[in-house]
């Protein structure tokens, strides 16, 4: 038997085989166990030689790299472990297309395959792989597309026909049940969708990915949980056979003028890692994960997008994905250098955008979606540093989907070429209703606020605009001048809104027209309140069609000296505020107590009660008799409770008294009260009037 091999030193040479070197190949007794290839085009050009053997009986056709037909034979070699693309014949450097050569390598894939690509090398083509997962290991080389109309570098898993579902699964459920489960498998991928479209008319807006974890009958258990809502018309689940274990590293994609689809492209997935990418030029999406689950992307650039209207210039993009963790994600001019759409339990850190053009972050494209992770985020642009947006919400939806489960941490953000006094924010929550929401350690500037010399309230650092269907933290949030620092508003004036808790702690402005100003929030409490220069009021509590604050804690140790030194920086101040609030009184004056002499129509201002520090002390000059319709203003707090001393105990001899008129509307006495000098007297205001208590 033969044991040695017929020695050729290039594919052109293999493919010239003599009839001679055929014969002793075919023969009972061949001369040549097979052919050995010392390179492709010149000898040495590949990472090792490749052995062929004669292969009779083989119908696949000459694909350039495990096929060769020669003068009316086939060699074959079966690749086993890593394949590099230069046995198939693409070449490092070329300006040719080689897309066929890469359709060829695509064709011949397996399942968890490794194939690796020239070092440091320039490929013209589009790589597309199908139904096939593995490791695309790119030796920091670039690719540059032929074909507009394709990802440059594609790989997907495959969708199946659609199933409906009964009923309307939404948030918490853990199983559903379907028309018809025979076609299902344990531990497959679904995407779970309902028919809400856009209010112009854009379809496929509501969807979540899940994993099948048990099938009894038509019911259909998933692991986790269902966390959208699907109420819109019929529902149904799309079964996905995916691709797994998909790596993908150390690429260079740069668009041409007129390509328009994603330069790298992943769908219908599971278990991928994406690593040290680089995207120039795009026009769509520069990186996109499609129907994901379980992932991480680390390392990715994104620079210099050639359109970056609506649909235009997006960076890393994520759709309809879960448990996707992203990393290191920089972009330079992205209008979103991350966007996220009906994604669910997903994390990203360290993002660096210095010129978006408009949200740098989007967690929610168009509302759906939710339980995202923010972390380090430092951003430059003209918009918003992160944004949850309800753009996908038609009337239907507005009332019952939810933001739930964001977390923002660690954002820098600086306005670049933005008026003060137009509309500008950092955070936005943008119309929908919300619920377990954390937002903490935000900073936000403008690039040049030198010719503000004026301020309004348009501008805020956080704002969040949505009725309260859970509680809400905000914590450490900044600015060097600012409108208001954080704006809350609910979503329409005839909405219900919940008495669910808004937290706020450590507010902080060097300048700013107000720390915080509300439209309709009924429980708040706030706990580190600081502002050196303030042009307006520290907190603005405006009713909203019938809503009123119901609730208001203010902590007294996280309010600031500078806020407590002046009337003038009093913490409530309203805009057709009616009724009272239940919480803790904000003590406004450091000192040991506070003194009035009340000559103003006989009224004790509640601005002095407010700032009293809890002890009032009155020096009448005369007997007095206050106003006998409003004797005391009335408070905002139920509860208040004031101390009220009448005279100067080191002056024993001016003893004058103070007459409360009885009927009055504030205080609740039938019959005059009179005050007596040297003694001190408690009331508390309750049910809209104050009341003497001792």
């Amino acid at each position: 038997m033969a044991n040695q091999f017929l020695i050729k030193n290039t594919m052109a040479d293999m493919r010239s085989l003599s009839a001679s070197e055929i014969a002793s190949l075919q023969s009972t007794n061949p001369t040549y166990a097979g052919v050995e290839l010392l390179g492709y085009y010149e000898k040495g050009d590949t990472p090792a030689p490749i052995i062929y053997y004669l292969a009779p009986t083989n119908p696949d056709p000459d694909d350039g790299g495990s096929v060769i037909e020669t003068n009316g034979i086939k060699l074959e070699h079966n690749y086993i472990g890593h394949i590099h693309v230069s046995y198939f014949g693409l070449k490092s450097n070329s300006v040719d297309d080689q897309t066929n050569i890469l359709n060829n390598i695509s064709s011949y894939l397996s399942d968890n395959f490794i194939l690796d690509f020239h070092s440091g090398a320039q490929y013209y083509g589009n790589l597309i792989i199908k139904a096939k997962g593995g490791m695309l290991n790119f030796n920091n080389s670039e690719f540059i597309p032929t074909n507009d109309l394709q990802g440059v570098i594609r790989i997907s898993g495959v969708k199946l026909p659609i199933i409906n579902v009964v009923g309307n699964p939404s948030f918490g459920q853990t199983s559903f049940t379907v028309s018809d489960a025979s076609s299902l498998k344990v531990n497959q991928l679904i995407q779970l969708e309902d028919k809400a479209e856009r209010p112009d008319g854009l379809k496929s807006m509501n969807k979540e990915l899940l994993k099948i974890k048990s099938i009894v009958g038509n019911v259909v258990t998933v692991y986790d949980i269902v966390r959208g809502i699907f109420n819109t018309g019929q529902v149904f689940i799309t079964p996905i056979v995916s691709i797994t274990n998909v790596e993908i590293k150390d690429l260079k994609i740069t668009s041409t003028t007129t390509h328009t689809f994603p330069l790298l492209w992943v769908e219908n997935a599971e278990r991928v890692k994406v690593h040290n990418i680089l995207c120039i030029n795009f026009y769509g999406n520069a990186c996109r994960l499609d129907s994901v689950y379980e992932g991480c992307t680390n390392n990715i650039f994104m620079e210099y997008p050639r359109a970056v209207s609506s649909g235009e210039g997006y960076g890393l993009a994520i759709n309809e994905s879960r448990h996707i963790s992203s990393n290191n994600i920089y972009g330079n001019g992205t209008r979103h250098v991350v966007d996220y759409k009906c994604s669910y339990r997903c994390e990203v850190s360290n993002v660096y955008e210095p010129n978006g053009q408009s949200s740098c972050v989007a967690l929610a494209h168009n509302g759906f979606g939710g339980f995202i992770t923010v972390n380090n985020v430092q951003t430059s642009g003209n918009s918003y540093a992160v944004s949850v947006s309800n753009q996908g919400f038609n009337e239907e939806n507005k009332s019952v989907q939810v933001f739930r489960g964001y977390k923002i941490n660690n954002v820098d953000h600086i306005w670049l070429g933005r008026d003060i006094n137009t509309y500008n924010a950092a955070i936005r929550f943008n119309g929908g209703d919300y619920a377990d929401i954390k937002i903490t350690n935000i900073t936000a500037n403008f690039d040049d606020s030198t010719n503000f010399s004026t301020l309004n309230s348009k501008s805020n650092v956080v704002h969040i605009e949505g009725n309260k269907k859970g509680n809400i933290e905000v914590e450490n949030i900044s600015s060097r001048v600012i409108g208001v620092l954080i704006r809350d508003d609910i979503r329409s004036v005839t909405s219900t809104v919940s008495g669910f808790k808004s937290s706020f702690k450590n507010l902080f402005a060097h300048r700013c027209f107000g720390l915080y100003k509300t439209s309709g929030n009924l429980n708040m409490s706030f706990d580190g309140l600081n502002s050196f220069t303030l042009e307006g009021h520290v907190l603005q509590l405006d009713r909203s069609g019938s809503q009123n604050p119901n609730y208001i804690e203010i902590s007294d140790k996280g309010l600031s000296q500078t806020l407590r030194q002046s009337t003038s920086k009093l913490i409530v101040s309203t805009t057709g505020l009616s009724s009272i609030i239940k919480g803790t009184v904000p003590v406004i004056t450091a000192g040991s107590g506070s003194a009035i002499i009340p000559v103003t129509d006989g009224i004790i201002p509640v601005n002095r009660l407010y700032n009293s520090n809890g002890f009032l002390r009155i020096i009448p000059t005369t007997t007095v008799t206050l106003n006998s319709v409003t004797p005391f203003e009335v408070s905002l707090f139920e509860g208040h409770e004031v101390l009220v001393s009448i005279g100067l105990a080191n002056e024993p001899t001016q003893i004058y008294t103070v007459t409360i008129p009885g009927g009055s509307s504030s205080v609740a006495n039938m019959n005059d009260l009179v005050l007596e000098f040297g003694k001190t007297y408690k009331f508390i205001f309750y049910y809209g009037k104050w009341r003497l208590i001792g």
